[in-house]
């Protein structure tokens, strides 16, 4: 596709000086699920970010060419997520509470994925699998969501983790426990049409994010 670097959003005015040689790091391409379909893909070097875009899971052949873009690694326009997710005018906080896969490639060329597979070495087709597979993924997420609605009884059940959450402090959090299993094995709940189990859910995360920033405050 040609011109596919329009869709980078990353301006002059959002570059920043990484603290260290990037091109020394591998890659990942992380995506990020919005409920309407919408997807963020971002190129990314640990914690910095090289492409940025804002395109619906039925963009295939755009997600495809973005795929194959951000493959090569060009490290001439650095930014961070702080500085890029507002200007799709989303919420910071909101934004760490979406659903969100990564895929990352291989020394043989080829790539792990999220997506119950991986990619062999195959160039450009690896954008268009790519490309299929956020549209079937989300489509299988969106069925877990229908599996647990069930007239919208989960959300008391969830109601009752959030209780026991709330309970928990940052003493407990060394210790494995089943609800903290649960809530993030079912994470694909932030993508539910139901309002009440998908608010409840993401409480759940909430305060199980609340307790390991306790928990990394006294380990530090």
């Amino acid at each position: 596709m040609n011109n596919i670097k329009k869709y980078n959003f990353i301006t002059d005015e959002d570059l920043v000086k990484p603290n260290y040689d990037l091109a020394k790091y591998p890659y990942k391409v992380r995506v990020v699920f919005e409920r309407s379909g919408n997807i963020i893909i971002l190129g990314m070097v640990n914690d910095y970010v090289y492409w940025a875009s804002y395109t619906n899971v039925e963009d295939t052949e755009i997600n495809a060419a973005i795929f194959n873009e951000i493959t090569r690694k060009d490290l001439s326009r650095i930014s961070d997520e702080y500085t890029l997710i507002p200007k799709i005018e989303m919420d910071w906080d909101d934004y760490h509470y979406l659903l969100a896969e990564e895929v990352s490639p291989r020394e043989d060329g080829g790539f792990d994925t999220p997506f119950g597979h991986g990619y062999s070495a195959e160039g450009e087709k690896c954008g268009k699998w790519f490309a299929a597979d956020l549209r079937r993924h989300l489509d299988h997420m969106r069925e877990l969501c229908k599996t647990r609605e069930q007239d919208g009884l989960y959300a008391g059940i969830l109601g009752k983790y959030l209780k026991q959450l709330e309970k928990l402090t940052w003493e407990d959090y060394g210790d494995e426990s089943s609800i903290r299993s649960i809530i993030r094995s079912e994470r694909y709940l932030v993508l539910s049409d139901n309002e009440a189990i998908r608010g409840v859910y993401i409480e759940c995360a909430r305060r199980l994010k609340s307790i390991y920033c306790e928990y990394m405050d006294h380990m530090h």
